[in-house]
Formats: structure tokens, sequence, C-alpha cells
């Protein structure tokens, strides 16, 4: 096609090929003729017209692709190819020669432009000549059309870093689909250090997810739910079903996003307070719904479930998530945990390539299953490893198991982090008297060595340290002393008195007769040697809630370390649940696949989605059971789904559904003592994140509303709220149980993120001005015509948060407004 030159301003869109793949050249010399590259005549276009659009639709449709990018392998040497994707990366090599760097979403590809011979045609040498002067002028991310010859590329010039980098196209056509101007920021390959800024990243969203990083991210996320899916539904026989995301609200702990309608409030609604309007509420997790599937009888649920919260911004969490979400009738406990377990084994091998059933082969927790749930095997089920767990020919469980009261005490976290030291010991009374101390009954003194720490944390960072802790804790009654072993701090701790570090612990009195420091050394106590950074606080006897003091100060600890290049102690041999753990080795499985870890890290398989030939540090997966049915009501760790009157003083722990243990029915009856009640809820934390929670349910209505009524205290409209439900489980509902996963959190941990924002397309980040999550790529959320608020009933008025004065939705009522 021979185009003939248009205006300037439409000179980058002229500047494109026939579809022709023919080698065939120019007949003329005449650089005009050029201006498109073409190689073959062709009748000329009529003269551009004004319209923008108009000049659009005078092009051709963009030709096919014959291969990917990153598809390029030997096996297509000597063969012809077109290729489409982002310029990347010219390079000028010498007078004759041109590398180019092509991109699309599987990968890169080198493409070579090499100027004829001098012995060519004029109209050859013509044609190239001016092929070359278009390529050296492109702009990064031009969108390309290459076609040419496939060759395999010297030995010398190979790349093995890259899948493609045995073969280059050498350049015979060239089309331009479409050109870019400057961009904000570069796309290709920038490294952590060269990040834009975070809120020019989140404007330009789709330039950010051409990033090598964040592109990766989100094609493993892809590869996560297809394999899921695939072994939810084929090994496991589970069924996927949806259920709605506009709900009915209920009081489940969390705040809601809620969604007017045009609909006024039932007579009845009025005289219960409900105020004139009807809402829906966006779905916090479809809890109630899976429950109702089981008690329709379709026994094993799955869904890929889109879930809301109206939270506050942090790196974990957005106000829009997904889970995998289950649901299972006739389980036990075991079940569960064998299920979540048999998913991630899945997934980590089908999408990294990491058997995790090896590797954990090499944890040897000095924490045996708990009785609870050893009891409970089922050699019944369908799962062959818990069959065999059962039969005891085999471990019960993959993951190491620690219970809630284990958790809290050896890390002072109900999601302990296990992948550093620095575990918590409790000082024995008789450790405090031979200091010279009394501790009040009812309290503990816990502490943790930081080995070496007063020498690599200096005294100004443990002061910055303790300040941080108590501002995060401001009003709360807490103290965390940091002692340096071997100094001026340590000596003062044997002389009871204001001088002691240990006077500042509320729980301590010096002691009518102290005992003599030959009687029990604290040093051996805590093994703790001079140069080493010791820890101290205090805590009720009965840990409740997600976190006790120390185990916040110990992961505060951990991060100011991280940031200042200190490196954290490994877990201690004999006492940290993954202590021993070899962090240079070679697994062999029994299929033949070997699995290499070196320095703590998992060497990737070429086979790993996006990440071949990249390392991820070893996954630390751990289950948390046993936890409390409730929790005090005041306790700001109290589930999401708690529910509870805080005037009565219980809560749930995580929400009212979950199923008592067997053995603490006894007190949940009048009379009895409900904070004492063990929970059949189970956690799945990986790295120190809860990556799935779940529980068995109650399946008795009298029960249920027993724990709504009596135990938590809801108002009467609130435990009418859940009515349906009562009634479905009065009806014949199976026993039941459940769990989800976070898949944002397992995707980010699979990517080795921190947070979830970098495998979420489109996130929000948290506008502190404003008091809301925003999605800076399309500015929402945003303000809607006050005709539009009238037709649902609507009006601002002066509650809220943010803008240019306090604002809030309240429903309008006849009058015109409240």
């Amino acid at each position: 096609m021979r185009v003939r030159p248009l205006g300037a301003s439409a000179l980058p869109l002229s500047r494109h090929l026939a579809t022709s793949t023919t080698t065939t050249t120019p007949s003329s010399t005449d650089l005009t003729n050029f201006t498109n590259l073409a190689p073959a005549p062709s009748p000329a276009l009529p003269p551009a017209p004004a319209s923008a659009l108009a000049l659009l639709a005078l092009l051709p449709p963009s030709p096919s692709r014959t291969l990917l990018c990153g598809h390029v392998s030997p096996a297509h040497a000597d063969s012809h190819a077109a290729l489409c994707g982002w310029l990347t990366h010219v390079r000028r090599a010498s007078a004759s020669t041109v590398f180019v760097t092509l991109r699309d979403i599987s990968g890169i590809v080198q493409i070579v432009h090499t100027l004829p011979p001098p012995d060519s045609s004029d109209s050859d040498r013509a044609y190239h000549v001016a092929l070359r002067e278009l390529l050296l002028g492109l702009t990064q991310d031009t969108i390309l059309r290459c076609s040419g010859t496939l060759n395999l590329r010297p030995v010398s010039s190979k790349n093995p870093q890259h899948s493609t980098g045995a073969v280059e196209l050498h350049l015979a056509h060239l089309e331009v689909l479409n050109t870019c101007p400057s961009l904000p920021f570069s796309t290709f390959d920038p490294t952590p250090s060269s990040d834009p800024p975070d809120d020019l990243r989140l404007r330009h969203r789709h330039l950010d997810l051409r990033r090598t990083r964040v592109h990766r991210n989100l094609l493993v996320r892809s590869a996560i739910l297809q394999s899921a899916r695939t072994h939810l539904s084929r090994r496991e026989q589970m069924l996927e079903i949806e259920t709605p995301i506009l709900v009915r609200s209920s009081p489940e702990g969390a705040r809601e996003f809620l969604v007017p309608t045009r609909a006024r409030a039932r007579s009845t609604e009025q005289a219960q307070g409900q105020g004139q309007g009807q809402f829906y509420a966006l779905a916090q997790s479809p809890q109630q719904y899976k429950q109702a599937l089981m008690g329709a009888g379709f026994d094993r649920y799955f869904q890929v479930a889109r879930c809301f919260r109206d939270e506050d911004g942090r790196k974990d969490r957005q106000p829009e998530f997904t889970q995998i979400d289950l649901e299972l009738s006739f389980c036990t406990q075991p079940t569960l945990l064998h299920l979540l377990e048999g998913l991630i084994l899945h997934v980590y091998r089908d999408v990294l390539g990491i058997p995790l059933a090896a590797l954990y082969a090499l944890v040897d927790s000095p924490y045996p299953v708990p009785s609870s749930l050893s009891r409970s095997l089922d050699p019944t089920t369908t799962t062959t490893t818990t069959a065999a767990a059962a039969a005891g020919k085999a471990p019960p469980f993959i993951f190491p198991v620690l219970t809630y009261a284990h958790a809290m005490a050896l890390y002072g976290s109900d999601k302990p982090d296990t992948r550093f030291g620095m575990e918590i010991h409790r000082l024995s009374n008789e450790s405090l008297r031979a200091a010279g101390w009394d501790l009040r009954e009812g309290w503990v003194v816990e502490a943790f060595v930081v080995p070496s720490g007063a020498r690599e944390v200096g005294r100004k960072d443990t002061k910055a340290w303790e300040r941080e802790l108590a501002e995060q804790r401001a009003g709360a009654a807490e103290v965390v002393v940091g002692v340096r072993v071997g100094e001026k701090e340590w000596e003062a701790w044997w002389k009871p008195g204001a001088e002691s570090p240990l006077a500042r612990l509320e729980c301590l009195t010096p002691a009518a007769k102290a005992g003599s420091t030959r009687d029990l050394k604290l040093s051996d106590a805590l093994k703790c040697a001079p140069g080493d950074l010791l820890a101290v606080s205090y805590r009720p006897a009965r840990a409740t809630g997600g976190s006790t003091t120390l185990g916040r100060a110990r992961l505060l600890l951990a991060t100011r370390m991280r940031r200042m290049g200190v490196p954290l102690p490994p877990p201690t041999p004999g006492v940290g649940v993954f202590g021993g753990f070899p962090r240079d080795c070679e697994v062999e499985t029994r299929d033949g696949v070997t699995v290499r870890v070196k320095d703590g890290s998992v060497v990737l398989p070429d086979t790993a989605v996006g990440r071949g030939g990249r390392t991820l540090p070893v996954p630390h997966f751990l289950w948390v059971v046993e936890f409390p049915l409730f929790m005090p009501a005041e306790d700001e760790d109290a589930g999401a789904g708690a529910g509870g009157d805080a005037s009565h003083g219980i809560a749930s722990t995580h929400h009212p559904f979950t199923a008592p243990h067997p053995s603490s029915l006894h007190h949940l009856a009048p009379g009895g003592d409900p904070l004492q009640a063990t929970a059949l809820h189970h956690d799945l934390v990986l790295n120190g994140t809860e990556l799935a929670g779940g529980s068995v349910r109650i399946h008795h209505a009298a029960l249920q509303e027993h724990v709504l009524r009596s135990i938590l205290a809801l108002p009467p409209q609130q435990v009418e709220s859940f009515r349906h439900l009562l009634t479905m489980l009065a009806q014949g509902c199976p026993p039941h149980g459940g769990a989800a996963v976070g898949l944002d959190r397992l995707v980010a941990e699979m990517c080795g993120e921190e947070g979830i924002r970098d495998v979420v397309a489109f996130p929000k980040v948290w506008s502190g001005k404003e008091g809301v999550m925003r999605d800076l790529s399309v500015g929402c959320p945003a303000g809607v015509e006050e005709a539009r608020l009238e037709e649902y009933g609507v009006k601002w008025v002066g509650r809220g948060v943010g803008g240019d004065k306090e604002n809030g939705l309240e429903g309008e009522s006849e009058s015109g407004g409240v």
C-alpha cells in the first residue's frame, strides 16, 4: 500500500505497514513513498479528513499476530512470524544494526533490523534506511506489529535470563498500531528503589500494571484462581454456587456499606424504629447464605466471593476484597483442616512448583497436635491423609499446630510470625523473687531476648521503639522495658527500688525478703548474655484478644530492625515452631521433583508462573486452634462478626455462628462462664498473617438463639434479623462447617509482596483527610446530582467526615429532612 503523505499532525498515524507478509520492496526510491514503510504499491488514500475519528475509520484493521513474544523458541527458527506488542527499548548497535525489545503479556523478544548490503537494489536499501530511521525515532510503549524471520541468535549473544534468549526476529516489515507520547513514569522493569510515587502510580494504574512486577502479580493471581477452582471442583467434588452481594443489613460487627433503594419502608418496619427508607447492605461475607445452602442439601459448596467492609485502610485491607469461600455438611474440624491444607498444597505446587509437603517433612515442631483435634480424626473420611492419621500411620496434619493459649504465651499473638526467634518466656515467681520482687496474683511477667541486640540496636533506637509502642496503644496501661544485658540497667535489675527497670511494672512490689542471686540466675533462666537486649512486660494471667503487649513489642522491634538492616535471629531450636529448619538444603519428592532451599528461600523452578528462576522465602504456615468462643466486649480485638452488647460485657471472638467445643457446653448453661468456653474455630496463619479462618457452625436453632439472646444479649430486633437463619436451622439442617481463604493475602504472599495493594488490579488507597478509601484511577467515590439523591429519598446532613464540611447521609422524612 502506498500512502500519500498526510499533514504533520497525522504523521504518526500514517506510519503503518500493509497487511501483506510478502517481501516485495517499493518500486520507487523517492523517500516520500516510504512514509508508511509499505512494501507493495496500492491505490492512494483520499486526502486527510478534518475529523480524527474519520481518519481512524480510514485505517485498515490491525493484522493478527502469529505468535506471542514470550512463546518464541528455537523450534521456530527459520520460520516467518508476526509479533505484536509494546516497544520496550531501542538500541543503535552500529551504523547498520538496530536492536529492538518488544514485549507483550507473555514476555519479551529481541528484534534485529540490519541494513541490506551495499550491492542491494536502490529501492530495497532506501526502504530499510527509512525503516531504520523510523525505529530510532519511536518512543517507549509504542504499539508495533513486527514481521520477519525468526533466527537462532549467535552463541555469544544468547541471553539465558529469558526463555526467548536463544532466538531473535529479523525485521522485514513494521506497522505502528498506535503511538505513545512521553509517559509520567517508565513502565519498563524499574527496580523497587525506583518506584514512582504511590499517588502517581495509582492515578495512572493502567501504566503501573504494565510494569513487570505488578504485571506478573496479576498473572500469578489468575493462575491461583484457576488452580483453586480446578482442585475444589474436580479433586474435592465441590459445587461452585454464587450468593447475593446485595443482602440484608445485620449486626455482624464490621461497618457495612449501605445501598439505598427507591422503596419506602413497610409500616411494620417503621413501627420497629427502622426509619422510612429501605436499604440493602453489601455482603461482608456469604456466611448466612452458605449455611442456608447446607440446609438446602448441597453438601459441599465453594465460591470465589467478593466481600465488602467499610474499614479504614491498611496494607492488608481493602474495602472490597476476595475470598475463596467453602462450606461442608457432615464434617469435623480435622476434615476442614485437611481440606484447606490440600487446597494450599495444590496451589503452591501447581502455580509456583513448590512441594510444600516435602518441605514440611523437615519441620520438627516441639509442640504436639492438641488432643482435641487428634481425638476427632475421622478414619471414614474420603481424605486419605486424615484416614492415615487416624490409623496412626501418618502425622495428622502437614502444617504445625498451636493452641491459642500457646500461641499467645510463646509469640504474644494469635497469628504468630514464626519466621524469626525472639520467642517469649514467662518469668517464674522464683526468678523474680531472686531479683527481689514479688508478683501480684493474677498477673504474669514476660520477656524476650534479642541476641546481641544491645550491640546492634543503639540506646536511642531502643527508646524510640518504646515510645512508638506507647503511641500505638495510646491510653492503654501498658509498659515495655528494654534492658541492655551487662550494662547499668542490668545491674540495677538486682536492686529493688525506683532505680530498677522492673519498678515500672505495676504488678511487682519489692519483696519483703529478697532471695539471693545465687539461688537462681535470671540470665540463666532467660538464656541471655552480656550484649543481648531484653524486653520485659506484664499482662493478666489469662490472655485475651489478638495480641499481648509483648507480642506487639516483638513485631514492632522486628520491623525496626529490618529497616535498620539488622538481621533477625532465627527461630530457636526446641522453642520456636520452626526452630532448626535448615536454611540450605535440597529435598526430592516421591515423584522425582527436587526443591532447593538457599539461605532460607525456595528457588522457584522454571515452571513457576511468572517467577521462574527467582526465590521466595520459605512460607511459614501454622494452624491455631482452641480459640475462646467469647471475649470481653470492650476488647478492641473482638472479631469482625462479633456482635454482642458492650454493656453486657461479652462479644463473639469471631462471629456468633461458631459452635462451642463439646467439652465447653456447660459454660453456656445458666450460671456458667461463657468466657471460659472454647470454640471449634481454626485459623491458618502464614508469615504472621491470618490467611484463612473457619469453624464448625452451630446447627441447632435453640442453641443459636440462646447464644444471640442470652449470652450476647442482642436487642430483640437484632435477633429477629436472624430469624431466617434460625428457621433454616430448625427445619432439618445438617451439622456443617466451613472456612474462607483470603485470596488477596494468599496472592501477596506467593508473590513476595508486603501488602495486598499490588496484587489487586485497581486498589483503593486511604485518604486520611477525607476519611475514605479512594480509587485514584477513576476518581471515586464522587458526588452525585441532587436530583438523583431525591430519587432515593436521601439528603446530606451535618454528619460524617471529610469534604469541605462535616457531611453525612440521612434518610429523608415526609417533612423534608431530619
